[in-house]
């Protein structure tokens, strides 16, 4: 299996297998939104600076995605946070106090 090493910051580095990275799960970050609870949304490994609060925000699909990523299309409002996914954290919505995994590998 290939790997990659990738920089998490503070000068640390993790070996991560190719094709592991998270994204988020949109489908499920719509089904939580649309329920009307409050979500925020984030890298469970670092909710200080990603934690979101989504409630009022309406994504496009896991397959909108996956296409706009192979075309090359921007993915500015694909963006939580200013981010996608993650390579090394994991991509989660917090939901009356509680962590919920929220993630898809990406193709």
């Amino acid at each position: 299996m290939e790997t990659r090493e990738v920089y998490v910051g503070n000068g640390v580095t993790l070996n991560v297998a190719n094709g592991s990275r998270k994204r988020f799960d949109y489908n499920k970050l719509n089904k939580a939104i649309n329920s009307g609870v409050e979500v925020r949304a984030g890298m469970e490994e670092d909710w200080f600076f990603t934690g979101t609060d989504i409630s009022d925000q309406d994504f496009p699909s896991n397959k909108e995605f996956e296409e706009a990523l192979k075309a090359g299309d921007d993915l500015s409002e694909f963006k939580i946070a200013g981010i996608c996914g993650s390579d090394w954290a994991t991509p989660v919505m917090l939901i009356n106090n509680e962590f919920i995994e929220c993630w898809v590998y990406e193709n």
